[in-house]
């Protein structure tokens, strides 16, 4: 939910995704779920490094990917605000800012980082000890 949410906004915003809803209706509609959605990961990861906590704290990619997440947080935060300040100004066809494009290239980066660091926890954890 939170990368396909991710996904469809950052889309939008790089005028790859399809046209029917503007930035401010998907920002509206999608970011509560992405909150909602994240707050489901964080509580079933916490429980996932409770249970294994060596794995998890020793692993430098863990790490990373904790960073990751609080920058996309307060980065989607930020852009949220942005869009929710002036909705009219994001549903003019072409008049994205510039700002908005490389925040979009920054979230799917961030995101595709955090996945990728999920899963390699496990396999490098080990090196590590």
């Amino acid at each position: 939910m939170v990368f396909a949410s991710a996904v469809v906004i950052s889309t939008r915003i790089l005028g790859l995704g399809m046209g029917g809803r503007s930035v401010s209706q998907l920002v509206a509609t999608l970011v509560p779920w992405m909150y909602r959605a994240l707050i489901g990961l964080l509580a079933t990861g916490a429980i996932q490094t409770i249970a294994e906590p060596l794995r998890q704290f020793v692993a430098p990619v863990f790490w990373w990917k904790m960073l990751m997440i609080v920058c996309v947080v307060i980065l989607t935060a930020w852009f949220t605000r942005q869009v929710r300040a002036k909705a009219g100004a994001w549903d003019v066809p072409g008049k994205i800012p510039v700002s908005a494009r490389a925040f979009a290239c920054v979230s799917l980066c961030l995101w595709t980082g955090i996945i990728f660091c999920g899963r390699f926890i496990g396999y490098t954890y080990q090196a590590h000890l």
